[in-house]
């Protein structure tokens, strides 16, 4: 983990294994930036499609790209799209892995994780009275319909005015809820009647966090991990149609202890990590998302990472405060 600070902003990602399609969501082109990397020993192509207000598409010279091994190309979001709007970039890779992440510095400053689309999608770690926008991708030949809702300690919540959201066809939209949220914290669910992408922008004090939205099918029972570095809040969505009890473990230097955490059916639900904590591990069931955020000094949040045993080429989890 890496850290810098100024006291003001902070910016955190997950370090997640190279697919071969991903999704990066920006709020905005203006001081956006993406970095694709080619972690392998081997030559790797990739083509980049421009999902922005109105169709961008592919054009030549964002196809069939070749990255030399162990390289780095970076790329202004502003010189793909001369408006400033919101914007969703895929990258695919047709010969060999490639890892892509973004960077937000206007209205503060974080790390946009790839992540993948779906028809049913959570963003986990919305504090409470912040300023909170969702960024919807529609890669498809046809529009689609969303809704969006909060996942709060009570449970699902619909919000006003998200409740049908039109997407045309291959366009991002942002849709503001800050209102409508009324500030609650939680989780936000994404639901559509097609595979989209999304992100949820979080607005706080002086900061910006962009929280990819996982798609739910890919929220199995599984160990997670992650390192600690308090203060920090732990929380954890439910997206099932049952309640379920996760127990938290946490990890000092000489000590550790259990914390149990009861998360209502389409709810949420979070618990501070005392200081001294070194590592936090959990075991969550189907369809139960969790982040880890931090509020102190700026804003982020990452989400936990499957315990793994061998992360061979995998690069590691990265938190930058500047």
């Amino acid at each position: 983990r890496l850290t810098i600070a100024d006291g003001t902003r902070i910016a955190a990602a997950n370090c997640t294994a190279p697919f071969a399609s991903q999704y990066l969501l920006f709020p905005k082109t203006t001081g956006s930036v993406l970095q694709i990397t080619n972690p392998d020993p081997t030559d790797a192509v990739y083509n980049i499609t421009v999902i922005g207000s109105t169709r961008e598409g592919v054009n030549d010279e964002l196809r069939d790209i070749s990255l030399a091994p162990d390289t780095m190309v970076e790329y202004q979001l502003s010189d793909f799209v001369e408006r400033d709007v919101p914007i969703g970039i895929r990258v695919q890779n047709t010969s060999g892995r490639l890892q892509a992440v973004g960077l937000v510095t206007d209205s503060g400053l974080d790390i946009v994780s790839a992540s993948r689309s779906g028809r049913s999608l959570v963003a986990v770690g919305v504090p409470a009275l912040a300023g909170v926008q969702v960024v919807i991708t529609n890669p498809a030949t046809v529009r689609i319909n969303a809704t969006v809702k909060v996942m709060t300690a009570g449970g699902l919540v619909d919000l006003a005015g998200a409740e049908s959201v039109i997407v045309e066809a291959s366009q991002s939209k942002l849709i503001d809820v800050t209102e409508a949220i009324m500030g609650r914290s939680g989780a936000v669910l994404i639901t559509a009647n097609n595979d989209v992408a999304a992100s949820v922008v979080v607005s706080y004090g002086d900061d910006v966090a962009v929280i990819p939205a996982v798609p739910t099918v890919h929220l199995v029972s599984e160990p997670l991990l992650a390192a600690a570095a308090p203060p920090m809040t732990v929380v954890l969505a439910n997206a099932g149609e049952q309640p379920v009890s996760v127990p938290v473990a946490l990890f000092g230097a000489t000590w550790e202890t259990v914390i149990p955490l009861e998360i209502p059916a389409g709810g949420s639900t979070r618990t501070q990590v005392p200081g001294g904590t070194l590592q936090v591990r959990l075991e969550v069931p189907d369809l139960v998302a969790a982040a880890l955020v931090s509020d102190q000094g700026g804003f982020a949040v990452t989400g936990l990472l499957t315990e793994i045993r061998d992360i061979g080429r995998t690069p590691l989890q990265v938190v930058v405060r500047q």
